[in-house]
């Protein structure tokens, strides 16, 4: 999530030579290579290596890790396809960006006793690229936003070692209190150009990776969102705002539905 937030910052600002498209390109290369070091202390430090191995964690999470890498795969590989490429060969590495990443995350996942290499994750990834690119340029693109939402949740203080010790940790490890959403511009003139529909999902009641069959459950929520192409304004200040919210939903109130009840929640 933050990788993005960051690399959102070095795409916000339109290359005006040579030498800043070059830079903004590096800026994608570097933090994806950094971050594999913080990757490696928030995720895999704890654990000791093994032989390659693959795990098949299909069920966890009722598949909101695979949304995780879904959301991750897209927006690297949306990024790639608008950084400014000289030749083929670097436009063919940009387009592939995200998916080179990811994958290095399950090579990783492949040599540690915590986890796999996950079959699963691999499609995921490989959804996220192959949609980015579809999507790239269409009007579809300029209407859908694929968004993350996170809002604490009470389990995470129930298994801290696997749900996060920290406001930081738990926003990349609680999925209790993560959400992906779908928020689509609507063009109608009485409908306010700042407000989007947003459709999303999340689960509740993971204490451990596998369902527990009597509290955890799938949401499905409604809500509103801002709509990041309503800021026309070209003051500085207004960019890194306008950039986040293409990632990032605002958190506005929702609806959650699960087959028992509905009830409001963020």
């Amino acid at each position: 999530m933050y990788i993005l937030l960051f690399l959102s910052l070095c795409m916000s600002y339109k290359a005006s030579d040579t030498l800043h498209a070059k830079l903004k390109t590096g800026s994608l290369y570097a933090a994806l290579g950094t971050s594999f070091i913080g990757l490696n202390e928030l995720w895999y430090k704890s654990y000791k290596s093994a032989s390659f191995h693959v795990f098949n964690d299909s069920k966890e999470w009722y598949q909101m890790d695979k949304l995780g890498h879904l959301y991750s795969c897209f927006h690297i590989t949306t990024m790639g396809l608008e950084m400014p490429a000289q030749h083929i060969g670097q436009k063919t590495l940009n387009t592939v960006s995200g998916l080179l990443f990811l994958s290095g995350i399950e090579v990783l996942d492949a040599y540690s006793t915590g986890w796999g290499f996950s079959k699963s994750d691999m499609l995921a990834n490989v959804l996220g690229c192959a949609s980015a690119i579809a999507l790239h340029k269409s009007i579809v693109h300029q209407m859908l936003y694929f968004k993350f939402g996170y809002w604490p949740s009470p389990y995470a203080d129930q298994n801290p070692k696997l749900l996060g010790q920290n406001g930081f940790t738990r926003i990349l490890k609680d999925y209790n209190g993560q959400s992906y959403w779908l928020s689509c511009s609507l063009k109608y003139k009485f409908w306010p150009k700042w407000l989007a529909l947003s459709l999303g999902y999340g689960i509740t009641g993971f204490i451990h990776a596998y369902p527990d069959t009597l509290h955890s459950k799938r949401l499905f929520k409604c809500s509103i969102d801002f709509n990041p192409n309503a800021i026309k304004s070209s003051k500085g200040w207004l960019k890194p705002i306008k950039w986040i919210f293409k990632y990032v939903k605002f958190p506005f109130p929702s609806l959650a539905f699960n087959e028992k009840k509905v009830f409001l929640t963020y």
